[in-house]
């Protein structure tokens, strides 16, 4: 594959990626994309806060990001205690795009 293609790649993920949502207590949140960007190593990275919308401070178990269809892109458990962070939590997820 050509840089020009992982490039494509690259920025075509990055344009995709509209929104996370994160689950406490069984309850999804949707929260806004904070940053897209493209790495200097040429990663896709998104940035988003976690926390601020639930009633009452608990654990985050699962994020994930979405493209503009409500499909999903990316999925991950987690174990994040909100009830130490006040303002919230800043997440950041990293996808690598390069050819082996």
């Amino acid at each position: 594959m050509t840089d020009y293609a992982l490039d494509l790649l690259r920025r075509h993920m990055k344009s995709r990626i509209a929104y996370a949502t994160y689950r406490v207590g069984g309850r999804d949140y949707k929260t806004s994309i904070q940053t897209r960007e493209i790495l200097t190593d040429g990663s896709v990275a998104a940035t988003f806060v976690i926390g601020g919308q639930e009633e009452e401070h608990d654990t985050v178990t699962r994020v994930e990001l979405y493209d503009y269809n409500d499909k999903p892109l990316a999925r991950k458990d987690e174990h994040i205690v909100l009830k130490d962070a006040q303002e919230g939590v800043l997440y950041h997820f990293r996808f690598a795009i390069n050819e082996q």
